[in-house]
């Protein structure tokens, strides 16, 4: 360990468990048990393998794939998230920072979407990660993600992007929102919420990893602030007086459910601690 330790120089290095072998029957590559992950940019793979003696096994846009001498070794820069929601992407981009190249599928046009037919946050995260995986080379990413409110019993839940129709802004999911609290009568103390995340990882349609993220609070009488989207103008987190709407991204991007999965996916992937 401390030989290739020395051979890779100064790029990151950081390993993960993984329970189930990840070869296909072809010998294409996938994570193996013993994985390891080195933050370099895939134009430099020959060199890296010419220096630790680890066999290229294959490079696409992003990521090289090499075997060394206790498993499989992903190099990778680039991260596919399986969304066109273009506030969801920057948030992605803001939270992950200048270590990955995030993308989105408003560069890959010809990937269809995928219908959200999963009865959890996490199915449907698996569902449109898994999908896109089969048809992009490299590392997707994919989230899904809602509000549930308890006077409402969960609701709006995975239904929350559109909870007020088909397609429906956000103002109008956040006025059916009110409509709903005002029907049941609930009083302001009996208005905890919580938003919920969970982020799928896959790679030539298999499933990886899945990361969650929870950010507790309440809802207000009234919508307050200009930045976000969705439900921000009416969420108060949890330590804070303002909305996610009233704080500003890297404040909320520091303590959102979006920002706790990610976080989970950094490490995951980086090994930041």
């Amino acid at each position: 360990m401390n030989q290739e330790r020395r051979k890779t120089g100064n790029y990151k290095k950081f390993e993960s468990e993984d329970d189930h072998p990840r070869l296909m029957e072809d010998g294409r590559p996938r994570l193996s048990r013993k994985t390891r992950v080195l933050a370099c940019h895939g134009r430099q793979a020959s060199r890296l393998s010419k220096r630790t003696g680890w066999n290229l096994l294959s490079i696409t846009a992003g990521m090289a794939v090499f075997r060394s001498f206790s498993g499989l070794v992903f190099c990778v820069t680039s991260l596919l998230v399986a969304t066109r929601n273009a506030h969801k992407a920057r948030e992605f981009r803001e939270i992950l920072g200048g270590q990955f190249e995030v993308h989105d599928l408003s560069t890959n046009p010809k990937i269809p979407e995928t219908i959200e037919s999963g009865k959890t946050f996490a199915e449907n995260a698996i569902l449109k990660a898994v999908a896109v995986s089969k048809q992009h080379p490299g590392l997707v990413i994919a989230d899904d993600s809602g509000l549930e409110v308890d006077a409402l019993g969960g609701e709006p839940g995975i239904f929350s992007a559109r909870y007020a129709g088909n397609r429906p802004t956000d103002n109008e999911n956040v006025a059916k929102l009110l409509r709903e609290l005002a029907r049941v009568d609930s009083p302001r103390e009996q208005r905890g919420a919580r938003f919920c995340c969970v982020i799928a990882l896959a790679h030539d349609g298999e499933l990886l990893n899945t990361f969650d993220g929870v950010a507790e609070g309440g809802i207000v009488d009234s919508p307050r602030g200009k930045q976000g989207f969705g439900y921000d103008p009416v969420f108060v987190p949890n330590g804070f007086a303002e909305t996610f709407a009233e704080l500003s991204a890297d404040r909320k991007n520091r303590i959102s459910h979006r920002a706790k999965a990610l976080e989970k996916v950094k490490q995951y992937l980086r090994d930041l601690s």
